[in-house]
C-alpha cells in the first residue's frame, strides 16, 4: 500500500522567495503531520535564506487554509485553474 505524504520546499532563482507545498493523504489528517511538515518546510526555507515563503494550494481546501493561517500566511494573490481530459 502506498502512503502519500509529501513536502517540498525550494528556493526560487531570485534568492529571496521560496516555494512551499505539502500534501497529506486524508486518512492521515488530524495527526499533526501537516503541522510537522509545515514547520520542517519553513525551517528549510529559513536555512536557504529565503525571506518570503509562497504556499500554493487549492482555495477550496479549507483544511490547508486553516493550517496556513495557523502559521501566519496571508492571501496575496488567489487564482484557481482547472484541467479537463484532452479531447481524443
Amino acid at each position: 500500500m502506498t502512503q502519500r505524504i509529501l513536502s517540498v520546499a525550494e528556493k526560487r532563482h531570485d534568492g529571496s522567495y521560496g516555494d512551499f507545498n505539502i500534501a497529506v493523504e486524508p486518512k492521515f489528517h488530524r495527526r499533526g503531520l501537516g503541522s510537522a511538515l509545515m514547520e520542517r518546510g519553513l525551517n528549510d526555507l529559513i536555512e536557504m535564506r529565503c525571506k518570503t515563503a509562497v504556499a500554493d494550494y487549492w482555495l477550496q481546501n479549507a483544511k490547508v487554509q486553516a493550517l496556513n493561517r495557523k502559521y501566519c500566511f496571508r492571501t496575496v494573490r488567489a487564482y484557481n485553474y482547472y484541467e479537463t481530459e484532452a479531447a481524443s
